[in-house]
């Protein structure tokens, strides 16, 4: 089956690219927080910040009336 598929030697593997939660992650400097609207993007940006080895503090923000609006997100090392 495989026959007429010619083997390549010495190719390199090309760099994997990084996500905008990444990139926007490694911008980040011990102490900076980000405020995200919905659990999805807390739970991605959060993922992305421990996968880069930071430590991180969530906390759910509140408007004045006592409903949710969104996580602040913090590097916190």
């Amino acid at each position: 089956m495989f026959k007429n598929f010619p083997i390549e030697k010495n190719v390199p593997v090309p760099m994997r690219g990084r996500g905008e939660y990444q990139e926007c992650a490694m911008r980040m400097e011990k102490g900076d927080s980000i405020l995200v609207e919905t659990n999805s993007q807390r739970t991605s940006l959060r993922s992305a910040m421990k996968s880069l080895g930071y430590r991180v503090t969530t906390r759910t923000v509140y408007s004045e009336k006592g409903k949710p609006i969104g996580a602040r997100i913090w590097r916190t090392k």
